[in-house]
Order: C-alpha cells, then sequence, then structure tokens
C-alpha cells in the first residue's frame, strides 16, 4: 500500500475524535457537493478515502448505495458504524479493488493530495467510474481563503529542518487541480468554492481534533507534545471568542468531473 499504509497509521490514532468532533465541521462542503451533482436515489456512490464516514452518511441519507475505501483501520470502524449497510474495504485509493465502470459518483474530499502517484489514483477514480459517471474532488481552497493555514504555518515553524513536500495547499492554487484532472480525459463541469467554517466550543476539543489528524501525528514524532500544544494555543488566540469557543473561518474548493463514453 506504500503510501498508504503510511497515512492509514498516522490517521488511525484518534479515529472517533475525528469522526464525532471534526466531520460533522465540513457538511457545509459536502452538501453543496450533493446539492450541484444532484445526488440521487439508487446512486452507486464511491467515497475514496471515506474517513470517519461523515460524507457517506450524508449520502445515504439522500438514498445512496454507498462504498468506501480506507487506509485507517479505525477510521473504518467509524465509518461501518454510522452507514451499517455500507460497503466499506481498507485499501489504498491509488490502487482500488472494485471492477471498472461501477460507481455513478466517485467521491475524493480531502484525499487525492495524500496519494502518492495523482495521476494513476485520478485513472483509477476514471476507471470505477461508469459511462457519464461523476469524478468529485474536494480540497482547501486558495491559503488565503483558508484561515486554518495558521495551524500548518505553527507546525512547520518548529520543525528544525522542513517536512518534505509542497504542502497542503499544493494541489490548491487556481486551475492547479483542474489542469491535473483534465490531464487523465476527464471533462470538468463546475469548480466551485464553499464557506466552511470550523467551531470548536473550547481549546480542548480543538486540540483533540488537531491530535487526531495525520500532519500532527507526523509532527509528534519529532516534537514534544507539550511544545506543540503550547504552540497551537499561541496561534489560535486571536480566534477566541468571549465564551471559549474557537471559530476558523475557511473555505473549500470542489470540482465535479464527468467521465465521458
Amino acid at each position: 500500500m506504500g503510501n498508504a499504509k503510511i497515512q492509514g497509521s498516522l490517521w488511525n490514532s484518534s479515529a472517533h475524535d475525528w469522526c464525532e468532533l471534526q466531520e460533522p465541521l465540513q457538511r457545509p462542503l459536502w452538501e453543496s457537493i450533493y446539492d450541484t451533482i444532484n445526488l440521487s436515489k439508487g446512486s452507486n456512490f464511491l467515497d475514496a478515502g471515506c474517513g470517519g464516514g461523515g460524507a457517506c452518511l450524508l449520502a445515504k441519507q439522500r438514498g445512496a448505495k454507498i462504498t468506501g475505501i480506507e487506509a485507517a483501520p479505525d477510521m473504518l470502524k467509524c465509518a461501518q458504524e454510522q452507514v451499517p449497510d455500507g460497503k466499506f474495504t481498507l485499501g489504498d485509493i491509488q490502487h482500488l479493488p472494485y471492477e471498472n465502470n461501477c460507481f455513478d459518483v466517485v467521491l475524493s474530499s480531502s484525499s487525492l493530495q495524500y496519494s502518492e502517484d495523482r495521476i494513476e489514483t485520478l485513472q483509477e477514480f476514471k476507471r470505477v467510474a461508469k459511462n457519464d459517471g461523476l469524478i468529485v474532488i474536494s480540497l482547501w481552497s486558495e491559503p488565503q481563503k483558508v484561515d486554518y493555514r495558521i495551524i500548518f504555518e505553527a507546525v512547520k515553524s518548529l520543525f528544525k529542518i522542513a517536512p518534505k513536500g509542497k504542502g497542503p495547499f499544493e494541489l490548491s492554487g487556481s486551475g492547479v487541480l483542474e489542469d491535473l484532472i483534465k490531464s487523465v480525459g476527464l471533462d470538468i463541469l463546475v469548480s466551485k468554492d464553499v464557506h466552511c467554517p470550523f467551531n470548536y466550543k473550547n481549546f480542548d476539543i480543538f486540540w483533540r481534533v488537531n491530535k487526531a489528524t495525520g500532519p500532527l501525528q507526523m509532527a509528534l514524532k519529532t516534537i514534544s507534545e507539550a511544545k506543540l500544544k503550547a504552540k497551537l494555543r499561541e496561534v489560535v488566540r486571536p480566534h477566541l471568542m468571549n465564551d471559549g469557543a474557537i471559530y476558523i473561518d475557511n473555505y473549500f474548493k470542489y470540482v465535479v468531473s464527468k467521465k465521458s463514453r
């Protein structure tokens, strides 16, 4: 599984915190996607990198038939708990264990950027989509529209040697994701930004959610928990509300593409 095995291990640390505390905050993104594609009853729906199943649950509530694949075992358990009749598989989105032409909708919500080979992964999405099927990719919008970037910048500042890679906004620039999608022969239908703020009741919940993420788990391999926690407490101070809640304004983007006949 290569990189998927690494990511699965990192995201497996506190799956229930992620599922219960963070995924509900992304509902505006998923609702916008399903409204745009007019997700209908009976649609064969694949969530590629399904996490704790938040997007699957909303799709199920619209009548879709749910399939999900995820690299983190405990995340997968959460997804199965949320959608008991869904078909969930532990695996790598770059190597999908499904037949050709079997899904009406393939969703990749903040998962494509973690794959080892984005082109090969998109080709897999295309392969398993039906003719005229839809492939939807979502991720962070451009950095200036994402206040959550302060978290990434704070963590990066604590490393003596900067982590490899171009960071969480590598595919977020104007036209970058769209060009990548078009390179595998998919037709772009919609490219849209969605307002999706994160509101945490207090710093403890904010910390639990962030500690559950792959990037912070990677950071904790070389940075002490006390040091990292103190740094995040410092950088979120401007986002504190009078009642102690933390409000972080964000936009996500998504691109809807179509597999032509």
